[in-house]
């Protein structure tokens, strides 16, 4: 099953949603913050870059960068929003404070991005609806809890490696949390590994040809991501059924000249084929799993 194809993003159209949202956020009496940078960046972009164009420059190094942050960030927010109506106004609130807080770009401590962090989590839960689960945002320790079908619930870790160095690292830290939460055995286990920061879709460095580049590069990209994680020296089979990476991204396409703002979950299985708890969850996540490469689609917007 072939990969779908990237759909066009005009920056109009990014500036619009993003506009929506604020006005959603607005309307619950929380400041946008940081938010309110990434429309104005982006509006400068849509006015300044009405026409394709080879790759977009801004005036100054710093505008530019902030115009890809711009668009990473607020397509997740724009994607999280279809789970802000399903949870209690109040949690949701909580959450969009600590989102909308914190700094334009990211800082220069990787552990201290909590705006980013909490975002993520948002998003990884929009993004499991999109693909079938039924997701619940929780205030206690788990990041969110899921359903999928008549399989047991899910409980999801999720996490922002700073770099591929730390990636062993956050595979600890999701063994160990996911340790203390399923002891009964009542529950599946997923851990979920944010990319953005591992796979350079960010920070506008890289620019491709077309949209079947891009395609190539971002499958290729993970999947290494996938196969470190499977690595048994991760020992994340211990207490992870499934895994996902959520890749997000913003990356400019030179042909025929626009921006491509990428959100997308992929999953992959942390036990080798042929194991009871794998070929239970293939073949109920049949449907959202490749069964060529035992990693998801790349749904991208």
């Amino acid at each position: 099953m072939p990969p779908p194809p990237i759909p066009k993003n005009s920056l109009p159209a990014i500036v619009k949603e993003t506009e929506a949202v604020l006005e959603e956020i607005a309307r619950r009496n929380i400041r946008s913050g940081r938010f309110n940078e990434y429309l104005t960046v982006l509006q400068d972009a849509a006015r300044t870059l009405s026409t394709p164009t080879n790759r977009p420059w801004l005036g100054s190094e710093a505008r530019d960068r902030l115009f890809y942050e711009a668009a990473t960030q607020s397509r997740q927010l724009v994607d999280s929003f279809d789970v802000w109506k399903a949870e209690p106004a109040a949690l949701v609130e909580a959450k969009l404070r600590a989102v909308c807080s914190g700094s334009a770009l990211p800082p220069k401590a990787p552990d201290s991005d909590h705006s980013r962090n909490t975002l993520t989590e948002l998003a990884c839960a929009a993004l499991m609806r999109r693909q079938g689960f039924a997701c619940r945002l929780t205030d206690g320790a788990a990041d969110v809890e899921a359903t999928f079908g008549n399989l047991k619930p899910l409980v999801v870790e999720a996490k922002r490696p700073a770099h591929i160095k730390s990636l062993g690292e956050n595979a600890r830290r999701v063994r160990k949390q996911l340790k203390t939460r399923l002891r009964d055995g009542s529950m599946y286990g997923l851990g979920v590994f944010a990319s953005d920061r591992m796979l350079g879709l960010t920070d506008g460095d890289l620019v491709v040809a077309h949209e079947e580049a891009l395609r190539g590069i971002v499958h290729e990209r993970v999947g290494k991501l996938v196969q470190k994680l499977q690595n048994p020296k991760f020992r994340l089979a211990e207490t992870a059924d499934l895994g996902a990476i959520l890749t997000s991204g913003a990356v400019f396409c030179r042909e025929p000249g626009f921006l491509v703002t990428i959100s997308e979950l992929a999953f992959f299985f942390t036990r080798p084929e042929g194991h009871p708890v794998s070929d239970e969850l293939f073949a109920a996540l049949r449907s959202t799993v490749h069964q060529e490469h035992r990693i998801g689609p790349f749904p991208t917007r």
